[in-house]
Order: structure tokens, then sequence, then C-alpha cells
């Protein structure tokens, strides 16, 4: 149950502390006082998307805070803690908390969560009726989650989905091969040469990489053999030249002093001369390459290369071409033994399904016949003595994803008149009232454990306000159940009473809530019918009274 709701700075609501109590609460209060602003920080706190707007004027953030005692939904709601790695509740406390402002957060016990997981989360604890929800109502797929409900198919369904959805991978893929249609020879011929092409390369993109590194520096090792081996070539001849020069530049030294002193520094530069050449034929002869790997390497990179010429611009891209086309061969060779193999699947699912679907529309069909006299009479203690309720379950010519059943509400409010889709015949008065009678039909076999409506009492009044208030009352015995209403028959029901004012101080407006005592609760439904006279309050006691 919903034990806490505290709201800050949320609209007109600056600072809120709501304690709420088991059983029926009714919330009442002058139109605009509020109550569904307070309605809104609850559903904001159980997932509902906002926007700045919410926040009160003034303030750079709101903060809507719900605590929630577990019981009967203790074990469901730990096991989805559990799976989306969220810390357990504590004595069966649960806490929801929101922030909306500069960043907007959402916290689960403490624990930072997605928007998604509050709202899945949110599914397990409260039941919520709005203002046009009973429209929903109309459609066959709500009134099939409606017979579910009832018929407590959860595990069935979930097995029927299950093995429906493998029926439709099965039939997918299936329709895919046939689709594949018969492949040429000349097409198999070309893919297998194609494969083995690939294949026989035997293509490793690190490899590649680490070729193209040792051929880049191969390649350089080359450049300096040759840069170096003309150079020795070049020098040789050098030396030569100056070995030659060597006697004649010798007679001239001592035939002539001046020669002699221009020509001193011959012997050091033929000495250094002989010295560099020397050491530049030591190097040359130091650099060595394996010309053979250098051909090996080259060979391979001419090999990726014209099949990235053919197949893909970059390594990657050969080699998921070669798995499409190896993909695409495997299909093409095992087809007929594929399309074998999933046929005799597919029947098997096919049967499995079917089973199951049998069994679901058998226990729909047996819930439809003990909830159809169920809400006839939860209808009669709601004002339709004379209505007639049906529920008309037809089977569909193929199977889908809830079964093969179609649930058709059939209603008729008067005599004589002929049962009709609900869709097409009931007001939204008349169809508050049934969705009102068709919970509390629910009512006894779980769900969750918190209810609320939001005005399902509007479009009625006297003696039928009553019976709506009798119907809430007896859904308070299994479930925690909020109400906002207008009606003092319905608020006379409650086991605890709640009023929201609005007030004014200079240009603040604020709305808040508090608890209406026993002894004044005659006056605040003399209020609601029409104005606080002793007339009013006598009748307001005499309703609570009763």
């Amino acid at each position: 149950m919903l034990v806490e709701l505290k709201i800050k700075n949320f609209a007109i609501v600056e600072d809120l502390h709501w304690r709420v109590a088991d059983g029926l609460t009714v919330i009442t209060g002058q139109t605009g006082a509020g109550k569904s602003i307070i309605l809104g920080a609850l559903k904001l706190a159980l997932g509902q998307r906002a926007n700045r707007d919410c926040i009160r004027q003034g303030e750079s953030a709101c903060v809507v805070e719900a605590v929630f005692h577990l019981a009967d939904t203790a074990a469901a709601v730990g096991e989805l803690l559990d799976t989306i790695g969220i810390s357990a509740c504590e004595d069966g406390v649960l806490v929801i908390r929101r922030s909306i402002g500069g960043r907007s957060r959402q916290f689960i016990n403490d624990s930072p969560c997605t928007l998604a997981t509050l709202k899945t989360l949110s599914a397990h604890l409260v039941d919520m009726h709005e203002p046009h929800d009973h429209l929903s109502l109309t459609s066959p797929s709500r009134q099939l989650d409606v017979v579910d409900s009832y018929a407590q198919t959860h595990e069935l369904l979930e097995a029927y989905q299950e093995s429906y959805q493998k029926m439709q991978r099965i039939s997918s893929e299936l329709q895919e091969i046939r689709d594949l249609g018969d492949s040429t020879s000349a097409e198999v011929e070309l893919l297998r040469y194609q494969v083995e092409e690939i294949e026989a390369a035997n293509l490793d993109v690190a490899e590649v990489a680490e070729l193209e590194v040792t051929y880049s520096r191969m390649h350089r090792h080359s450049r300096l053999v040759s840069d170096a081996e003309q150079a020795v070539g070049q020098l040789a001849l050098a030396v030569e030249a100056l070995s030659e020069a060597q006697k004649p530049i010798r007679d001239l030294m001592q035939g002539d002093r001046e020669a002699s002193a221009m020509l001193q520094g011959f012997s050091p530069l033929r000495l250094e001369f002989d010295d560099v050449y020397d050491r530049l034929e030591r190097y040359h002869a130091g650099l060595d390459i394996d010309e053979a790997e250098m051909a090996r390497i080259e060979s391979r990179i001419d090999t990726v290369e014209r099949l990235k010429r053919k197949y893909g611009s970059t390594v990657e891209a050969v080699v998921e071409r070669f798995r499409q086309m190896q993909s695409r061969l495997l299909q093409i060779e095992t087809r007929s033994e594929r399309i074998d193999a999933l046929e005799a699947e597919l029947t098997l699912v096919e049967g499995k399904t079917e089973r199951l679907a049998a069994d679901l529309s058998a226990r729909r069909k047996h819930a439809a016949a003990k909830m159809q006299p169920d809400i006839q009479r939860n209808l009669i203690g709601l004002g339709f003595r004379q209505a007639v309720f049906e529920i008309a379950i037809s089977e569909q010519p193929e199977l889908a994803a809830y079964g093969a059943d179609r649930v058709e509400f059939l209603f008729s409010p008067n005599p004589g008149v002929a049962s009709k889709p609900l869709r097409t015949i009931a007001s939204s008065g008349e169809l508050s009232r049934i969705i009102l009678a068709i919970k509390s039909s629910i009512a006894r076999r779980g769900g969750t454990p918190v209810m609320i409506f939001d005005e399902i009492d509007a479009n009625v009044g006297g003696e039928i306000a009553g019976a709506v208030g009798e119907k809430m009352a007896t859904l308070s015995q299994y479930h925690q159940v909020l109400a906002i209403s207008h009606m003092p028959q319905v608020a006379a029901k409650a086991d605890s009473h709640f009023v929201v004012n609005k007030s004014t101080a200079g240009d603040a407006t604020v709305s808040e809530i508090r608890q209406v005592s026993e002894a004044a609760r005659p006056r605040e439904l003399a209020r609601m019918l029409g104005g606080i006279g002793a007339e009013s309050v006598a009748l307001a006691e005499k309703m609570l009274a009763v």
C-alpha cells in the first residue's frame, strides 16, 4: 500500500507530506483546489513524463517521493528489483523519488534508475483510473486483458507467446530460404571460385598490417643498399684517379718549391679519402637483405591488393564479403536440407502453439462463464437493475500474439434493447460504472495493491453515487483504494477523508491537504451537498451512519 506521499514545489503545492491510510481514502475539495495536482504528483513519481512547467513558480526544481509498504506484491517487486540490480526493500518498504529541475533524476530505494524501469515497477504497484480511461475499455484488446486478468492466465499466456514467437521466427526463416529460389549452376560455380580464391589467401587483418610495415622497412633498406653500392663504385673511381695522380704530383713537388708548397695537403687528403672509401665499403658489405623474403612479401601484398580491387577497398571489407558469399553458398548448398529441417521443426512448434492457444481459449471461456454473472451482479448493485452484460469470445481464423480469441463485451442497458458491443451503446457515465463493476469482479483475484479512481463517479448522482461508494468500499477490502470525488455519497463511505484547500498569500498560491476528523466530516459532507445548514448537516450525519 501507499503509506506516504511527499511533494515539494510541484505546481501550486509548496511543501506537502501526506500520510495515507489503508482501506478507502477519499479526497474532496472545491473545484480547482488542487486535488488532481496531488494525483499528478503521484503519477510523476510513478514514471509519467514531465517538463519544467510542473515546477512551482519561482523555484528551480520540484521533488516528489512516494513510499510503499509491500505485502502480497513483495515477491514480484523483489524479483524485478533484483533483475535490474536495485537494492531490495528493507522490511518491505519501497521508496520512489523523482526530482525535476536542471537535471531530472529518479531513484528506487536510493538507486538511480531509468524512466522505463520506473514505469515497469509502477505497473506492479498502482492501477490508476482517470477521467476518459473508461474509453479504453471499449477496445477488444483491453477487454481480452480483462478476461485474462480474471482467468489468471499470466503463466499460460507467457508460455503461449514464447511458443508463438518461436513459430514466427521459424516461419520467417523458412520463407526467407524459400524466397532464395533455385540458383543457377553458373552462380554457384562463381561463388565457389570467389570463396576459394579468398579462402586460399588466408587473410588476416593483423598479419597484412604487419606485412605492410615490414615491406616498407625492407623497401627502404633496399634503397640504402643501392645508394651505398653506387657510392662505393664512384669512390673507387676517385681513389684510382688519386692514385694515378700521386706520381706526377710527387715529381712536381720535387721539381718546384712553389708547387711543393701548394701540394703539401695532397698526401693527408689522399689518406683521408682512402679512409672514407674503406669505411663506406665496409658499410656496404654490412648491408644484407633477404631477397627471397622480400620477394615473398611483395607477392603476398600483390595478392592482397588484387583481392581488394575485386572484393573491397580494405582487408576488413574483403573478409566481410567472404563471409557473405560463404553464407550465401552454404544456404544454396544446404537449401533443401534446411527447408526440410525447418518444416519439421515448424510442424512441432505449430502443434505446441495451437495446443497452448486451445488451453488459453478454454481457460478464458471458463473464466468468462463465471465472470459474466459476477459482473452482472455488480452492475445491479450500481443501478443497472435490468441491464444485460455479456462476454462474447470468438475464434479468429489465425493465431495472433494473444492467442486465437477475440473478446467483445456486449451490453444492453434496458429491457427490449438487443445487446450490442460496449463501444457502440454505453455512455461515459455507464462506462465508468461498468469498469467499476469489472474491477470489483477482479479484485478478489489479486492484482496491484493500490487502486486510484479520479472522479469515476462523474455523471452520476443520488442513489447511484451511493452505490458507487459502496462498491469502492467493497473494493477496499482487497486493495487500498484512493478516490478523488465530488460526491458526498462516495465520501461518506470512506475510511479516511481528506480535503484539499487552496489559499493565497500575497502573490503566492498554495495548495494543501488535511485530514477531516470524524467530528468535522458531517460539515464537509454538508458543504458537498450544497451548503452548511441544519438540514444538510443532519442529512450528512445520516449518510455517515448508514
